[in-house]
């Protein structure tokens, strides 16, 4: 499970064509890889502070 994922990246960097076009593809969407990580965290951070609020009126089955 663990060993697999890291053949993946050998073999994916060994090429330096694909590292070329992974490291323009990188560049070119910076800000809206930014973008989604943070309103990721901000959801993630939502869903914490609620359930942690609510947490003694919601009933888990």
């Amino acid at each position: 499970m663990f060993v697999m994922p890291l053949i993946f990246i050998l073999v994916l960097f060994h090429n330096a064509h694909a590292v070329e076009r992974i490291e323009m593809w990188r560049e070119m969407s910076w800000g809206k890889m930014k973008l989604v990580a943070g309103s990721i965290m901000i959801a993630l951070g939502l869903v914490i502070l609620a359930l942690t609020t609510y947490s003694d009126t919601l009933v888990f089955h």
